[in-house]
């Protein structure tokens, strides 16, 4: 069975920037951060809000008044003037998130209400954006959902007519249609935001090459429910899902080719797991080359394996880098101590424990008995040989686990948390790629050389600057992805903290730093073939991102091996410039 996605899929930017804004200021608040309402209608995304002490306020339960003393958030579907002035003038710190398309149909609708026409917005009337928008008809405004609606409405002298951001074009222009022929004047104005047209018009496209068509997204999302109806109007066989163990197998039976779509705030992670279901539901009962070497792919990726493999051959290579003797403990303790760290902070962090996919590899982050199966021995083993090593080696390996198992945890109690803009490790910004280039460099550049005798040197320094800029690298790539996967992070990540302009910039610099670290290497060692042959390193950071930019792998297991498989290619340009001598 063969599965195809929509091409346009996951938050609109609208959902996005609210989702980041809110996440920004919970970080900077020591309490808890309420939006009246639920920010988006997806609840897994709204329970991964509520790990970050992000609250969704019912509006019927809760009125504005209520809220005194709290910090208030405006969602990206808005409100009516006065729910908002009322919450901005009792909340003790107040955003408006509403979306900016949004706000400019409450600004159309509030020029013609002044003006004194009648206002008629096409849309679902108990939808929170159409209550909103209803608020800034000064009393003229009436709100249809279909043709049936629309011929039921008197006669207007003068009215101007407007729609639901996320409704549907057909809906829309027939309503619009029958409101003109029955009023004197009458001005039509199409409001269904961009993002709204281009996903369902790929959700019509789709149609047309697919037997079934798979619907991502939350019950309680209409632009979502409108995806359903458009595809079903179609003739399509559709089936509507928010997670990807509703699925059903016999659904699919005797199906060749099935679609995926997803509404506009439906994260991109959650359309990837099922996505992957539905790979699994296609395959065939035997175990083909084509599957063993998919799963055994999705299974060194989402394992940490491989990216443990990496970090004892980037070792290798800086063994060799700083001209010091390698031994087989130096390339077990970096493997170790990365596998145990990157599995410890999957588990501590709910976000990455959930968005593991669905195979049996996200076990090791929702056990914490297979998690002190697989972790206890590995930190054991670090434990033991960095002490083989000496005081020095292992004091700081020690140091280094404990900051490193302290990242996603809270550090300050809720009672002193008013004295800091922090409360754990991560809620600095950049905090996770400067934390993990720093782990990178230290195990497999800096511990090598604290375990001889050797004399510090420029050499030295220049080696570990070139794995901490190639771990940077890796960090800020895989933060980019997540991001764009819709995955709940903050400013922990540089694609959060500097956009995406800033981040290109970043990682330019990142790659001219490798080549200038490889350079002074090379002009600083003799014989200086080692750092020469690992020049290719710069430019394969590169390719992969235009590979990424190019969106040629762009989620999943294959780009995580692809990023990470820049450390196996420093050990095997090493091993190359070995076989040649």
């Amino acid at each position: 069975m063969k599965v195809i996605e929509a091409r346009s899929n996951g938050f609109c930017w609208g959902v996005k920037r609210a989702t980041d804004k809110v996440l920004e200021l919970s970080a900077q608040q020591n309490g808890p951060v309420y939006t009246y309402g639920p920010l988006i209608h997806n609840p897994q995304v709204l329970t991964e809000l509520e790990e970050k002490n992000i609250w969704a306020l019912d509006p019927g339960e809760k009125k504005p008044g209520e809220l005194a003393g709290a910090t208030v958030v405006v969602r990206a579907h808005g409100v009516t003037p006065e729910v908002k002035q009322e919450l901005k003038s009792n909340a003790r710190q107040f955003l408006d998130l509403t979306c900016p398309l949004v706000t400019r149909i409450s600004n159309k609708i509030d020029v013609y209400a002044k003006k004194d026409y009648d206002i008629v917005i096409v849309g679902d009337a108990d939808h929170a954006e159409t209550i909103g928008l209803l608020g800034f008809a000064r009393g003229k405004g009436r709100v249809v959902g279909d043709a049936a609606e629309a011929r039921a409405l008197p006669r207007f002298a003068r009215v101007c007519v407007v729609s639901q951001s996320t409704q549907d074009d057909a809906t829309f222009n027939a309503c619009a249609e029958i409101i003109r022929a029955n009023s004197d004047e009458c001005l039509i104005a199409n409001t269904i935001c961009g993002p709204t047209y281009e996903r369902q018009n790929d959700t019509l496209d789709l149609t047309e090459e697919v037997d079934r068509l798979v619907v991502v997204g939350g019950r309680t999302s209409a632009n979502t429910a409108r995806l359903v109806k458009l595809a079903e109007e179609r003739g399509t066989r559709t089936i509507w899902v928010e997670r990807e163990d509703e699925l059903n197998p016999d659904d699919f039976s005797g199906c060749e080719v099935v679609g995926v779509t997803s509404g506009l705030s439906t994260p991109t992670w959650m359309i990837q797991r099922v996505i992957d279901r539905l790979n699994q539901i296609g395959q065939p009962t035997r175990l083909s080359p084509r599957r063993a070497l998919r799963e055994t792919i999705h299974f060194f990726a989402r394992s940490h394996l491989f990216v443990s493999g990496g970090a004892a051959a980037l070792t290798w290579a800086c063994c060799y880098l700083q001209q010091i003797p390698w031994r087989w403990s130096y390339l077990a303790i970096a493997a170790l101590f990365v596998y145990a760290m990157h599995s410890v902070n999957a588990f501590v962090d709910r976000t990455q424990r959930i968005q593991k996919g669905i195979t049996g590899i996200g076990l090791i982050g929702r056990s914490l008995v297979m998690l002190c199966a697989s972790v206890v021995p590995a930190a054991v083993g670090v434990t033991i040989l960095a002490y083989r090593l000496g005081w020095i080696p292992f004091v700081t390996v020690l140091v280094s686990g404990v900051l490193g198992s302290l990242y996603g945890t809270r550090i300050i109690p809720d009672g002193w948390s008013r004295y800091f803009s922090f409360r754990r490790l991560k809620d600095f910004p950049l905090a996770k790629d400067l934390s993990q280039a720093a782990g990178w460099s230290l195990v497999t550049a800096v511990l090598p050389y604290l375990a001889t005798t050797y004399e510090f040197g420029l050499v030295h320094f220049l080696v570990a600057a070139f794995a901490f800029l190639l771990a940077f690298a890796r960090s800020v790539m895989i933060g980019v992805r997540d991001v764009q996967g819709d995955k709940i992070v903050g400013k922990e990540t540089a694609f959060n903290v500097l956009g995406k302009l800033g981040t290109k910039v970043l990682m330019g610099v990142s790659v001219l730093g490798l080549f200038g670290a490889l350079a002074g290497i090379a002009a600083l060692t003799s014989p200086r073939e080692v750092a020469v042959w690992l020049f290719g390193l710069p430019a394969y950071v590169t390719l992969i991102g235009f590979l990424y930019h190019r969106r040629i792998i762009h989620q999943g297991s294959l780009c995580e091996l692809a990023i990470d498989g820049q450390y196996l290619i420093a050990g095997a340009c090493t091993g190359l410039w070995l076989w040649m001598q």
